[in-house]
């Protein structure tokens, strides 16, 4: 009985950690494009986005596993290419061919901040 009692309390506690998780990962995934739309309301058609740094998970969640790039783009109606280095299969991007493109903005996320911010 008492290790029934105990593995039910064990597995209360995880269930409220991980919902806790899924909590910060979902306001985590939330805030970015709010950000984003809050330093540029627009930018030139054509323009390139680079982002370092945006999560993946959060603890055991995820956050932007899949359609960053969606996301972002559903903010703007100008046609933007986005590069999402921290992606996996862009991690030996080579970013030299963005260095003297026009309208190319860098931007890196700091997760203990909690903050996106603009790279000059």
């Amino acid at each position: 009985m008492i290790i029934l009692l105990y593995f039910f309390v064990f597995n209360a506690v995880q269930i409220n950690k991980n919902s806790g998780y899924w909590f910060e990962a979902g306001e985590i995934a939330r805030s970015i494009p709010i950000q984003l739309k809050y330093m540029h309301s627009g930018f030139p058609d054509n323009s390139t986005l680079i982002f370092f740094d945006i999560p993946l998970g959060y603890q055991q969640s995820g956050v932007f596993l899949t359609y960053f790039e969606d996301v972002i783009q559903s903010q703007y109606s100008e046609k933007l290419k986005i590069v999402h280095v921290s992606h996996p299969f862009n991690r030996n991007l080579d970013l030299s061919i963005y260095e003297n493109r026009p309208n190319t903005y860098k931007f890196k996320y700091f997760l203990d901040e909690r903050q996106l911010k603009e790279l000059k």
